[in-house]
C-alpha cells in the first residue's frame, strides 16, 4: 500500500482466549473503506437499516 496506517499498540489486563491460550498484546489500526465495504457486504440483507446507514454517512 502506499499510504501509512495510524495504529496503536497495548496490553490488555486480562487476555482474550483463543485456541487454548490467552492473548494480551493487540495493535488497533483506523479502519480504510475498504473494512467498511466489507462489513457491510458481511451484515447481509438482514442488517438493521438504521445502524448501516449511521455507519454508510459516518454518523457514529
Amino acid at each position: 500500500m502506499g499510504m501509512s496506517t495510524l495504529t496503536e499498540d497495548g496490553t490488555l489486563l486480562v487476555g482474550v482466549e483463543r485456541d487454548g491460550k490467552f492473548h494480551k498484546k493487540f495493535t488497533l489500526r483506523v479502519a480504510t473503506m475498504k473494512d467498511v465495504e466489507n462489513a457491510l457486504e458481511d451484515a447481509g440483507p438482514d442488517a438493521s437499516n438504521a445502524r448501516v446507514a449511521r455507519h454508510k454517512w459516518g454518523y457514529h
